[in-house]
């Protein structure tokens, strides 16, 4: 949620997949494509999509943010042409209780009659767009991640949301392939720099090892090993006091505490991973502060090996 208030229900669309990753084999680390059906879908389909997803929509007593993934973009007019996101966010207007809601989008589909006709689409309802920009180094996206885009674009799109007073999300990816320990937090705390001025809000995603991607070829042959929680701790711990007040940094958990995601020893995993959850929900740093664990030394030995 924006603001840490209420329930929030996640939707998934099968718009055909991300067209990226479609036409030029996407990003390292992301293995969504595989859960979609990776063809064009017709707004017949996509209508029942539509229907199907917001009758199982929980209708709550109070207020409520709704996220809608599409394992894409959701402002590309080929994955999702506009008429079936008219439909879709009409059918959502007649929604009770809809507080929130926030979409996906890389930057270069980001436009002011799209977000417009979100932001109108929802009129009783804060909206939000996310964007995947993972590192705000043009070097580490193309060259880590492959994402396709540059920072330019990326600010160029948050200047358009902003316009139409809509709230802004980055997306920041801690340690994408290729990177040191050390170059991976300093990465992600100068992105989050970056963009402290241009977004409402920073979710700082820890990279995990999915399926069919280049990051999982190399996490196999034994040259890649997910980030460090003690080095998550570090980022979240700083990235709080750029993003002070109102403006929140959360971090999503998934795969904590396995050998495919961020992990630390299998002692102190769970309390550090109990810590990132707490943090995110609380936006207090004291969160963050009390873990002991004989691991830190070996975690320091690796971050502070550039030295």
């Amino acid at each position: 949620m924006f603001h840490g208030k209420g329930v929030v229900h996640y939707a998934i669309l099968d718009t055909g997949g991300c067209r990226w990753a479609r036409d030029s084999g996407g990003c390292a680390m992301c293995g969504y494509v595989t859960d979609t059906c990776m063809r064009d879908v017709t707004p017949a389909e996509m209508a029942d999509q539509v229907d199907r997803t917001v009758a199982r929509i929980p209708r709550s007593k109070g207020p409520y943010g709704l996220r809608i993934f599409t394992s894409g973009s959701f402002f590309d007019g080929r994955e999702f042409p506009p008429e079936s996101r008219r439909y879709l966010l009409d059918q959502l207007s007649k929604l009770e209780g809809l507080a929130e809601l926030t979409v996906e989008s890389r930057p270069e589909h980001i436009d002011k009659e799209a977000v417009s006709m979100l932001r109108d689409g929802v009129p009783n309802a804060e909206v939000e767009v996310a964007i995947g920009l993972e590192s705000s180094s043009d070097r580490v996206r193309d060259e880590c991640i492959g994402k396709g885009f540059k920072f330019r674009q990326f600010e160029r799109a948050c200047e358009c949301i902003r316009s139409e007073h809509t709230r802004t999300k980055a997306y920041v990816l801690l340690k994408p392939p290729f990177l040191s320990e050390f170059d991976a937090w300093y990465d992600a705390v100068r992105t989050v720099k970056d963009v402290s001025g241009r977004v409402d809000s920073v979710s700082l995603n820890s990279c995990n090892v999915q399926k069919g991607t280049l990051v999982e070829e190399l996490f196999r042959a034994g040259a890649y090993r997910p980030a460090w929680i003690w080095t998550v701790l570090e980022v979240l711990r700083e990235a709080k006091q750029v993003f002070a007040g109102e403006r929140n940094v959360i971090c999503d958990t998934v795969a904590f505490g396995t050998p495919r995601g961020p992990h630390n020893c299998r002692k102190c995993d769970d309390r550090a991973t109990a810590m990132v959850r707490r943090f995110s929900l609380s936006q207090d740093v004291t969160a963050l502060e009390g873990l002991e664990c004989g691991c830190r030394g070996s975690w320091a030995k690796i971050y502070n090996y550039h030295f």
